[in-house]
């Protein structure tokens, strides 16, 4: 089981991965998605920038937050999205800017799930981001141990605890 977990974290690239997770059925269009610093860098804030049209205004709905750590699942959190954006959202061009503090501690890889819906539950948007956490010198050098790695663990290891919140999910926006 370790070893799976070892080869599935070795598997995935350094780099942030943004994309729209809507397959086309979200009432926003996004126009630019951005994820930096890429790759993250431990004891900083993780940055995402998303830019937008908007077709309709929309006055009020919910922004859930869902992430996984590591491959674990976390429990997700789900928000007024007008703690998340000012409303109501007017017909235009919205920019959004998300500051995700990266504790020092953790390392290995995590997506992040975004998705922001109306009062009737219409998807107003969806968007993905899969990092990893840590700097790119320590996953390089435990691709080089994997062998190492796999033949000395014969028993099961406890694997550290997960905090509940990994993010600061509240978004700044400015409407243009």
């Amino acid at each position: 089981m370790l070893g799976f977990c070892v080869l599935s974290l070795l598997a995935t690239t350094v780099v942030a991965s943004v994309s729209d997770c809507s397959n086309g059925a979200s009432l926003f269009h996004l126009t630019s998605l951005s994820f930096s610093p890429d790759p993250t860098v431990p004891g900083q804030n993780s940055t995402l920038l998303l830019s937008m049209k908007v077709p309709e205004e929309i006055t009020n709905g919910t922004a859930t937050y869902s992430t996984t750590y590591n491959f674990i699942p976390l429990k997700p959190t789900t928000d007024d999205l007008c703690d998340t954006v000012v409303c109501p959202i007017i017909p235009g061009s919205l920019d959004t800017r998300s500051s995700y503090p990266i504790d020092k501690t953790l390392s290995g890889s995590m997506t992040l799930k975004i998705e922001w819906k109306d009062l009737t539950g219409r998807q107003l948007l969806c968007v993905s981001v899969k990092t990893k956490l840590g700097d790119a010198a320590k996953q390089v050098a435990l691709r080089g141990s994997t062998d190492l790695v796999l033949k000395k663990r014969k028993h099961r290891r406890k694997f550290p605890m997960c905090p509940s919140q990994l993010y600061n999910a509240s978004l700044l926006n400015s409407t243009q």
